[in-house]
């Protein structure tokens, strides 16, 4: 997800009608290691860019990776790595065509592109938010074809791994040519269902429209496009109701079932819900603080 550098998300000058957003989205990623360097930060460049991996990135990709064999736990971290690097320099390659320089961090929630987007469009900056789940959705298609050829997977093999992340019944052929390749190709089987799964599932979930998703900067800036008073509000209402919605589906999913995928996931749409409140919460205090304005939408 793209962070504008000493912008707020949107790339408007912060000021008193901004810095709600900027300072509790920069407050809950320092949980993770963001705001700060450490002795435990790898630091390097990749494509003239420079990236930083903070320590709590290994940790929490390793916890959120399930029960893994080691081996399985070191595929299954490379391909969060990989992934999350096409992610962020999907936003930052893009906002390289518009001009810009950038940097990546990874960190414990994932990852952040900073750059300056103080004089882009509300079009440029739409485009670079976009651009960070479809290219890991292009990544996608890659590894189909990369792995397909090489464990002798079909379109329709492709297609029925899909279903099972989705819980439906896929073709029994393509299944059956699935558990095969499972078979003959065990490790790199492991390996492409675990990037199979990251760039189908992750963009799909970044593209919700919850700040600070990209779904849900995406649905701000449009918002405040339509709307310049209230519309970054009404973002923040969208993504904390859509929060909530999730929250209790998965609350309902677990029933009966409770384990440490649900706890995270309740976790992780906890956290976001909790910032939209937040920047709500600061919302209606500055309308009462610096005059009349109309907050009836949070009242």
């Amino acid at each position: 997800m793209p962070e504008p550098n000493g912008y707020n998300h949107f790339g408007k000058p912060r000021g008193i009608t901004d810095l709600p957003t900027s300072f509790l989205w920069s407050k809950g990623l320092a949980v993770f290691g963001v705001s700060e360097s450490s002795p435990f930060d790898l630091n390097f460049r990749m494509l003239n860019a420079p990236v930083r991996i903070t320590g709590w990135f290994w940790l929490i990709s390793i916890m959120i990776g399930g029960n893994h064999d080691p081996q399985g736990a070191v595929i299954w971290v490379f391909s969060v790595l990989v992934s999350i690097l096409v992610h962020e320099f999907g936003h930052g390659l893009m906002a390289r065509r518009f001009g810009h320089s950038f940097e990546v961090t990874l960190h414990g929630m994932g990852g952040v592109c900073t750059y300056d987007a103080s004089h882009d469009s509300t079009g440029q900056r739409l485009a670079v938010l976009a651009a960070g789940p479809f290219a890991q959705l292009l990544f996608l298609v890659f590894i189909c074809v990369v792995f397909g050829g090489w464990m002798g997977l079909t379109a329709g093999s492709n297609l029925a791994l899909a279903q099972f992340l989705f819980g439906m019944t896929p073709d029994q052929t393509a299944a059956g040519n699935l558990f095969m390749a499972m078979r003959e190709h065990q490790t790199a089987f492991e390996a492409y269902q675990d990037l199979f799964q990251i760039n189908l599932l992750w963009p799909l979930l970044n593209l919700l429209p919850i700040w600070p998703l990209d779904g849900g900067q995406m649905a701000c800036e449009s918002l405040a496009h339509v709307n310049r008073r209230d519309g970054r509000r009404w973002g923040h209402i969208l993504s904390l109701v859509t929060s909530g919605l999730f929250i209790i589906y998965i609350l309902y999913q677990a029933r009966g079932e409770p384990g440490k995928d649900y706890f995270f996931r309740v976790i992780w749409f906890g956290f976001f819900g909790y910032l939209n409140y937040q920047v709500l919460q600061s919302y209606h205090a500055r309308y009462r603080a610096y005059g009349p304005d109309n907050d009836g939408d949070w009242r």
